[in-house]
């Protein structure tokens, strides 16, 4: 079983990029001149496109920023709004061959524990909004805070996505010129929307792979059936616990982050 380098590098970069920002291009990288100082604090994901810019969620979700491969901030696009060319609560982010930016958006009831509607909503390289590809409205049975769309991948001009409800765990697709959401592969798991953790599956569905709340890895490959192939138990490191977090399918190997190690 192996722990992906490039996984740990996205992971290290998120960690870092609050002090690579502040400190080494602290005359060159705000929208505002005014303000001489940027934290990101509370970063939970990352993404990159083509040209090797990178685009990373912070400040609880309510931020994006786009960090060019210079190491220079270009845009903060802000959330925590209700417009429509804005988002709510970003909960995962991809990009196309373009460069253009997908975000999960949650919208949260009055409460702010409730998700009653998941958008996913484009923007260009930019940081201007297209448009909406996908909106979900819940009037009842509403998910809590963690939605039922849980990670968004593009893909040969495809947005591939998986979803949990109470009885299983669904993989699908959206192509963005048209709306058309399509159902690729139904799987049944005891409680999906409290067992899984994370999930990665290649296009063709090849490779199907998720982490569970116990720390297992299961792995399907043309669709046999589920493995486990790895639990926490397994750890080299008995001195730390192992607690399998985020999960890469490539076809031959399964990589992991570890948020225990």
């Amino acid at each position: 079983m192996k722990k992906s380098r490039f996984y740990f590098l996205l992971i290290s970069t998120v960690l870092l990029i609050s002090g690579l920002i502040s400190f080494f291009n602290p005359e060159s990288v705000f929208i505002n001149p005014v303000n001489t100082r940027l934290q990101i604090e509370n970063s939970s994901r990352v993404t990159s496109d083509n040209q090797g810019n990178s685009f990373v969620i912070f400040d609880s979700t309510k931020k994006i920023l786009k960090l060019n491969k210079q190491g220079r901030v270009e845009f903060i696009l802000k959330g925590n709004s209700e417009r429509p060319d804005r988002f709510a609560l970003a909960w995962d982010i991809t990009c196309d061959n373009k460069g253009n930016l997908y975000i999960l958006d949650y919208v949260t009831d009055s409460s702010g524990l409730k998700v009653e509607r998941e958008n996913i909503k484009m923007f260009s390289s930019s940081g201007n909004y297209i448009k909406t590809v996908f909106s979900h409205e819940y009037e009842e049975n509403r998910p809590d805070m963690e939605g039922n769309y849980r990670k968004i991948r593009f893909y040969n001009d495809r947005i591939f996505y998986y979803y949990t409800d109470s009885e299983s765990m669904h993989i699908g697709s959206i192509t963005p010129a048209t709306g058309e959401n399509t159902l690729l592969k139904k799987i049944n798991v005891k409680d999906p929307k409290l067992n899984i953790v994370d999930c990665d599956f290649l296009p063709n569905m090849a490779s199907i792979a998720y982490i569970t709340q116990k720390g297992q890895i299961f792995l399907s490959r043309y669709n046999l059936e589920f493995r486990q192939i790895y639990t926490s138990s397994m750890s080299r490191i008995k001195t730390e616990p192992s607690i399998p977090w985020r999960i890469i399918a490539d076809g031959n190997s399964v990589y992991f982050s570890d948020a225990g190690q």
